[in-house]
């Protein structure tokens, strides 16, 4: 794994999916904000679904990482710098082992996980 941090105020997610897929983010077809969560979670499931993944949410973080205590997922929660905004870290075993953020910002709780899955399209 690869350890990336973000480049904007907002891409925190794209840097932990940069991560775990060992992606290099100068690479990253999202330069600029979308102007909303639909668009933004739009480009994102669009971007990696060329790559051969998708995103699954999990609500319940404490589930998945008892089921699958070694594996890395997306923890996503309240900011702990914006109180509207969320903000993503790389999470196992119940402890944040990456931060993305360059200046040390972090989560208030991890509220949902954010699962890459291969995904297997039949020809």
């Amino acid at each position: 794994m690869i350890f990336t941090k973000q480049k904007y105020s907002w891409d925190c997610l794209i840097a932990c999916i940069c991560s775990l897929l060992e992606i290099d983010i100068e690479t990253v077809p999202i330069k600029e904000k979308p102007l909303n969560a639909d668009d933004f979670w739009k480009v994102i499931l669009q971007w990696i679904g060329a790559l051969g993944y998708g995103m699954i949410w999990e609500e319940d973080p404490e589930r998945y990482s008892k089921l699958y205590p070694n594996a890395v997922f997306i923890g996503s929660g309240p900011s702990d710098m914006k109180d509207d905004e969320w903000h993503s870290v790389l999470y196992k075993n119940g402890e944040i082992i990456f931060n993305p953020s360059p200046r040390d910002y972090g989560v208030t709780y991890i509220d949902t996980l954010d699962i890459i899955v291969p995904l297997f399209v039949e020809k």
